[in-house]
């Protein structure tokens, strides 16, 4: 299974993006010890959004997982049985998270250099704007904490898949599953399509953390895992046909089969 590559417009995206970071890290270093010191924190901190969004692009957007099947492993479900995990990118989790920290502190920053500042008409009401801002901000990297968004995974156990996205989970009995297709979204993506009222949906963050699709089914976005998106689909294809080896999913067995890709 292939999908068609898209990443000719997304190297001149993160091409321009990293122009940008240079040009603030360079703005940085000449405003060192100036006249316009106070800004150099700015341009610092605006640097390094750019620079995390372009390892964040490049990892989501270009990277190539062709054959790459090293992270998948055994872990448990929900119930505490043994099934094989397909985890998320961690470098899309750590640099997202990282990203909203950075704009946390970029609004937090500005509060409080405009609560103080003489020359600003109204610096409470400003500082309220930007402080407002930074709090709404902060409840993403609130939820990690709290374990609301996390790194996320597909497991695939003998009874069924699990599929928990950064905020919310799935769960799908192989006897609800209809059909398991690769489509072209938002990057490559795998539908596994339900029969109705055989899908469970979970919401766990109240805020960011994307949503569960409206259709009856899990779709599985191939940019966010860690592992060739390929895999994902070519496995849940070979268990969904195959009703005899799904015994072996969550044992040594499964996750050698993963990283030989036998599944003809």
């Amino acid at each position: 299974m292939e999908w068609r590559p898209a990443r000719g417009r997304w190297y001149l995206a993160l091409g321009w993006l990293t122009l940008l970071a240079l040009v603030s890290f360079g703005c940085a270093a000449l405003m060192w010890g100036g006249e316009f010191d106070p800004a150099v924190k700015y341009f610092v901190v605006f640097g390094l959004v750019f620079a995390v969004t372009v390892v964040v692009g490049y990892d989501s957007r270009v990277r190539r997982r062709r054959g790459q099947a090293r992270g998948v492993r055994t872990a448990l479900d929900l119930t505490g049985r043994q099934g094989t995990a397909l985890p998320y990118s961690w470098l899309g989790f750590t640099g997202s998270t990282l990203l909203m920290v950075l704009l946390v502190l970029i609004f937090g920053l500005a509060a409080y250099d405009l609560g103080r500042s003489p020359e600003v008409t109204a610096p409470a009401a400003a500082a309220g704007v930007f402080g407002a801002i930074a709090l709404f901000l902060l409840t993403y990297p609130a939820q990690v904490l709290t374990r609301r968004i996390v790194r996320g995974r597909l497991l695939l156990t003998p009874d069924g898949v699990e599929h928990r996205s950064w905020g919310f989970r799935s769960r799908l009995g192989w006897d609800g599953v209809r059909l398991v297709t690769a489509v072209a979204g938002d990057g490559p993506e795998v539908w596994v399509r339900a029969f109705d009222n055989r899908i469970e949906h979970q919401r766990i963050a109240w805020l960011w953390g994307g949503r569960p699709p409206r259709e009856p089914g899990v779709l599985i976005e191939g940019r966010m895992l860690g592992v060739d998106p390929v895999l994902a689909y070519r496995m849940l294809d070979f268990y969904a046909a195959r009703p005899g080896l799904r015994a072996e999913l969550g044992t040594p067995a499964a996750v050698r089969r993963a990283r030989a890709g036998e599944f003809d």
